[in-house]
Formats: C-alpha cells, structure tokens, sequence
C-alpha cells in the first residue's frame, strides 16, 4: 500500500494498526485505510442520475428475459465455470481466460 498516497485521500483517513502475528509471534505497526462513512444519499450530478437510471432500466430487461428461460440451471453451470476458471489461481498449465478491457461506454 502507497502510505503516502492514501494519507492525502479526501475520502478517509489513516487509522495504526499494531498487534502480534498470530503464526510467527511478530510484532507489527502498520496503518489501515478507513474510509469516512457515507451520506444516506448520495450527491450525484444530471448525467450520473442518468446512468442510473439507465442502468436500472437494462437490469429489469434482463430480469425478464431470464424470467422467460424454461430451465435456468443449463446456463448457469457453464458460466460458473468459466467464472471459477478466470478468477482461481492457476496451476501449471491450467488454462485461464484473459481479460480484455471493454470498450468505452455511451448512451445509445
């Protein structure tokens, strides 16, 4: 963690942390980062309601549209592969999928 990067954050702040390692029996002095709680609603500006909005409205489409798949269990296995193996540490020779950047989104 970047101490000094973090210390200057207008987000939270730097709180000590000291203890003992449970497995070496080491002392340690380090700092957390704690972020200041939010507000109850945030603050958001015309265009990011927008997006909000926008992104609720797909969410229902997609609701549903899987509302309309007779057995729902024949696409989650795969996808729950192919999840599991993107995101698990590989072994030697294991294969993984890559991750590509998506390209920048704009409202239609």
């Amino acid at each position: 963690m970047d101490v000094a990067r973090f210390a200057r954050s207008p987000v939270g702040q730097l709180v000590p942390l000291r203890g003992t390692d449970g497995r070496t029996g080491e002392q340690y002095d380090h700092v957390a980062f704690m972020p200041y709680p939010l507000a109850d609603e945030p603050i958001l500006s015309g265009p990011t309601w927008w997006a909000v909005s926008r992104a609720g409205h797909a969410l229902g489409r997609l609701h549903q549209a899987a509302r309309q798949i007779p057995s729902p269990a024949l696409l989650r296995r795969p996808t729950l592969s192919l999840l599991n193996s993107a995101f698990s540490p590989s072994a030697p020779g294991a294969r993984t999928a890559e991750y590509s950047r998506p390209a920048a989104w704009s409202p239609p």
